[in-house]
């Protein structure tokens, strides 16, 4: 391979040799139907949404697994780059053949595989679009939240390789949150499963290849969480005279913890090109419309809509509607979608901005968007994900007038320069591609783009994966990142005595070890402790963009008090109240709400931490969408100190739930309790829960059935009884706090530190013979299916044993090559059995 330079990007340009040598490789290996070489055919493929085209060199089609090995192989045979291509929707440049290479397109590989109604899970191939995957779905009454406004083209291996959100982001998360596991082929060829189990065992690999952009590997097979669709919903639309007053109202729906499913802005120079191409009765003179939708149970809704509409009142809409027919919320969805497809038609072509902030800042990143345009003469229509902070500013222009390109460019730079001064992310959905890759210095210094390399090349050492997109090397001779103002860092002296020791240590060669109050590590000799036990400051609670920032220090009992008075909380504090919140998301602790469902990775938006290197390092924003770069956070939780010491975490907040009880029942015969409550688990929600604690003394096995919502609570009793008769001894039988189980649950997992223990996915009762006896103990989560159990060993890992290794030790090496770091992690090495480049240890085994 060249290097070529176009545009400022340096590009992999292929030989003419390696070109004819990979087509006629390519024509041996495959059907003719599946390789593409003719120049006129490759058009197809060199271009998105961008309007750049760059021609590929080949293309080829796989339908499976093997075939992507196969063209993987071929391809680094000849040197040559692999670009992965689903519907070529992107709007960032990130599917394009920079210099040519070879595309691998996913449009053959779309088979939904497999589908766990129970367990709530699909198998599908990269390939499949996503409104296809929803009428599936729809079949049995379940759905896939993350719909982006592409959803009727874009694949799910694309949306995986963005980050893909959507419209119902603001209440059900991202793509992120939804992927359980991913086949992986790497550059090399080589084969990898990762997935939510094999994280136990590591780094969270998976949750880093999540909007990656394919520069980490192509996703051959993908498992999906789904979850049934709500009982009902209601779309409602709300205009107002002036733009502040659409989101002011936005702000209070969001402070009243109404808990919207989808909360959407459009203002009004898009509002007069949407209705003469959609016309659903948009007012056309209105300064901004609120599209928003709650949904639930029947009860649940009825009992929002008078809030929602007492909400807007005070704000004297306009104009005031609530569909009265799932056609007429259709269409009020229509109009928003058609944002894109009807700016379009006013200039040859439009650029899509991308950018979001955190929620209070939104009006004034809006009032800077109008500015900007003002200043540079150019009109600029705005929608947004007004619930997250994500706005779309949309700009025609014409690519053939070059004072408008330099008017676009200039007025572009400055959007993205505007959002990262009022702490934000150059891009929340949309990604990096090539599009802001000259912007990623705006957000990461020298020393965070030089990570996210290390990482880059953990994966794909040769580089060969989608070049030049995503991530861009650091600037080693002048850092233009803007440093972050003393607000949005610890206090300096505080935080310099972090770095301090850190260095320290480096100089002195002793290893470290980060300390908080967690019970269930390996905790180090004092002398090489990090105590982190009094940088427990509570930096910020912001109630309005409903998230926290906190010092890695503070204990989880103090920050669930202060939330508690702003009637907020961070699941998974009550189950661990007196371990530091830093050493909670250090061993990814599990809680009733976080085991699978909302857990520490869903929760945690920023962190800033100290490596090996003593490098001080900020990945993450305070918002809920940020695809700039690597997922860098991810590797945050359950990092059990490897990595380095984590000082400051930035999490997303929750309206705070009514806290049940649970009923708890003894028995004597255990095959008939755990035949029960597998009948309980698969056919009943009320029960959130269970807790079984062994026979001691004179008191018998008891089982705990939990709920978290009190208006469930009368139903528990009859439930038990009905399930477990069989059991017999049911008496005697009371009602115990959420937080006396809660204990109890603490117990069985600190006593787990000697007796063992670990997770498995368990559904049917003969699964638990060989497992669970009368004198086990355990909690299981009829949500899920999940088990802790005290005395079992964890699950073998999902995958190539030896090349997760690989993965896992090469990411600790970009965070720590000198091996300072000594691990929590149980059954980690300590000292002699790693290579250390420190010299001796002083801790022992």
């Amino acid at each position: 391979m060249r290097s070529k330079t176009t545009k400022g990007r340096a590009h992999i340009r292929t030989t003419q040799s390696a070109k004819r040598g990979l087509i006629v490789s390519l024509r041996h290996a495959f059907r003719a139907d599946q390789v593409i070489h003719d120049p006129e055919a490759l058009t197809v493929y060199s271009y998105d949404a961008t309007g750049e085209h760059h021609q590929p060199d080949a293309v080829v089609l796989p339908t499976s697994r093997d075939d992507v090995v196969a063209a993987v192989r071929l391809a680094r045979q000849f040197n040559i780059p692999i670009v992965g291509r689903g519907s070529g929707s992107n709007l960032s440049g990130g599917t394009l053949p920079l210099g040519g290479g070879l595309v691998v397109a996913f449009t053959r590989m779309r088979q939904v595989l497999a589908i766990d109604w129970e367990q709530g899970w699909v198998d599908v191939q990269p390939g499949v679009v996503n409104n296809d995957l929803q009428r599936v779905l729809e079949s049995r009454g379940f759905f896939y939240p993350p719909d982006p406004s592409s959803h009727a083209i874009s694949t799910l291996g694309g949306n995986v390789a963005e980050n893909s959100g959507g419209a119902h982001c603001v209440k059900y998360g991202v793509t992120t949150h939804y992927v359980r596991a991913m086949e992986l082929v790497l550059g090399s060829g080589e084969v990898v499963e990762l997935s939510t189990e094999s994280a136990q065992e590591g780094y969270d690999l998976r949750g880093l290849v999540v909007g990656s952009e394919g520069t980490l590997g192509l996703v051959t097979k993908i498992r999906l969480a789904i979850t049934p669709k709500p009982e009902t919903r209601a779309t409602m639309l709300a205009a107002f005279r002036d733009l502040g007053d659409a989101l002011a109202c936005a702000a209070a729906l969001i402070g009243e913890h109404i808990n919207p499913s989808a909360l959407e802005l459009l203002d009004q120079p898009s509002l007069a090109v949407i209705e003469p191409f959609a016309h659903v009765g948009f007012p056309t003179g209105a300064g901004g419309v609120l599209l928003i939708e709650v949904d639930g149970t029947v009860g649940q809704v009825n009992a929002q809509i008078p809030r929602v509409a007492d909400l807007v009142s005070q704000w004297s809409p306009i104009q005031w509607r609530i569909a009265e027919s799932v056609e007429e919320a259709n269409a009020f969805w229509r109009a928003r979608r058609a944002h894109y497809g009807a700016a379009a038609r006013m200039a040859p072509h439009l650029w899509v901005q991308d950018v979001t902030v955190p929620r209070p800042q939104l009006g004034a990143m809006m009032q800077d968007v109008l500015d900007i345009g003002r200043r540079h003469g150019l009109r600029i229509l705005t929608a947004a994900h007004v619930g997250d902070g994500n706005l779309h500013p949309n700009i025609p222009y014409d690519p053939n007038d070059p004072q408008d390109v330099a008017r676009l460019k200039a007025a572009d730079r400055e959007i993205l320069e505007a959002c990262v001064a009022r702490g934000g992310s150059i891009t929340g959905e949309h990604g990096v591609g090539i599009d802001k890759l000259p912007q990623l210095p705006l957000m990461y210094t020298s020393d965070e783009l030089a990570v996210m390399i290390g990482v880059k090349h953990v994966f794909d050492l040769p580089g060969m994966l989608n070049p030049n997109k995503a991530i861009c090397a650091p600037n080693t001779t002048a850092d233009v990142t803007q440093p972050l103002a003393e607000a949005d860092r610890v206090v300096p002296t505080r935080f310099k005595d972090l770095v301090d020791a850190v260095k320290t240590a480096r100089h002195e060669r002793r290893r470290l070890a980060v300390r908080g109050a967690c019970k269930r590590g390996v905790l180090a000799d004092e002398s090489t402790v990090l105590d982190m036990r009094r940088y427990a400051r509570i930096v910020e609670i912001d109630v309005e963009n409903l998230t926290c920032t906190v010092e890695a220090g503070v204990l989880a009992r103090d920050l669930k008090a202060a939330l508690d008075d702003e009637g907020l909380e961070l699941p998974g504090l009550a189950d661990w109240p007196d371990e530091t919140v830093g050493g909670l998301v250090a061993s990814n602790a599990s809680s009733w709400l976080t085991l699978w469902r909302i857990d520490w990775r869903q929760s945690l938006l920023a962190v800033d931490w100290i490596d090996g290197l003593g490098r001080c390092l900020r990945f993450g924003r305070k918002t809920v969408k940020n695809v700039a770069g690597y997922d860098m956070v991810k590797l945050a939780v359950g990092s059990w100190g490897d990595l380095g010491v984590l000082a400051r975490l930035t999490f997303r907040l929750w309206p705070r739930r009514l806290v049940g009880r649970a009923w708890v029942v003894s028995y004597s015969d255990p095959k008939a309790a755990i035949d029960g409550m597998v009948r309980i688990a698969t056919s009943e929600t009320t029960v959130k829960g269970f807790v079984h604690v062994a026979a001691h003394d004179s008191v018998p096995c008891t089982i705990a059935a939990v709920t978290d919502d009190a208006s469930e609570e009368p139903a528990l009793p009859h439930l038990l009884q009905s399930n477990l008769g069989k059991a017999g001894t049911l008496t005697p039988s009371r009602w115990e706090s959420a937080d006396q189980v809660q204990a109890w649950r603490r117990d069985i997992l600190y006593r787990s530190l000697t007796a063992g223990y670990g997770h498995r996915r368990l559904w049917r009762s003969d699964d638990w013979q060989h497992i669970v006896g009368a004198g086990s103990e355990f909690v299981f989560y009829p949500d899920t299916g999940m088990c802790e159990v005290l005395g079992s060993a964890s699950q073998s890992v999902v995958g190539d044993f030896a090349v997760l290794t690989r993965l896992n030790e090469g990411i600790r090496q970009v965070l720590d090559p000198d091996n300072l770091w000594l691990s929590g992690r149980k059954g980690a090495r300590h000292s002699g059995d790693v290579a250390g480049k420190l010299g001796d240890s002083t801790i022992g085994d």
